[in-house]
Formats: C-alpha cells, structure tokens, sequence
C-alpha cells in the first residue's frame, strides 16, 4: 500500500491495480463486465482487499452483450487502474 497525504498513523492509505475489462454472463444471460487484474500494481497483484475475490460491474436490465462490450471497450481504452483507498477516520 501507498501512503497519500499526511505521513504517519493519520494518513489515508491507497493501493491500485492494473485491470482490464471483459464481459460475461450469468446463467440467465444477463451479461455483467468482469475485472481482471492486469498485472499492474502497488501489491503485486490485484487489489489485495479483494482477497482471493473479483470485481465486476451489474449491468442495468435490458443492456444487450454488445453494449456491454463496447462498454468494456471504452473502459480498457480510458481506465488506467482501480484504486482502494482507507482513511483513518472511516470515511
């Protein structure tokens, strides 16, 4: 993890990862766009709150597997990286 901002025990504390977008879909066909680390980050890896998880973005009812395609598209073209941050005072 990084440390942005004040140094010390008061200091919120980021991490950020490389991911790349592609699309998916649940049983049902409902298509959802899966986060997968890049290889990029300040932990070597994925975000390291995740764990052993993955993120992914819900796509609102009634948008297509194209759509959400080009949206991934877009994504991987304009996103740099994910970024978790903590602040000490839980905001």
């Amino acid at each position: 993890m990084t440390q942005r901002g004040k140094e010390g025990e008061d200091a919120a504390r980021s991490e950020s990862a490389g991911y790349s977008f592609s699309v998916t879909e649940y049983e049902d066909g409902t298509p959802w766009i899966l986060l997968e680390p890049a290889g990029t980050s300040t932990s070597g890896g994925q975000l390291s709150v995740l764990g052993e998880g993955v993120l992914g973005l819900d796509m609102h009812e009634g948008v297509s597997f194209e759509e959400a395609k080009q949206l991934a598209e877009q994504l991987r073209g304009m996103v740099a990286g994910v970024r978790f941050t903590r602040f000490p005072d839980g905001r």
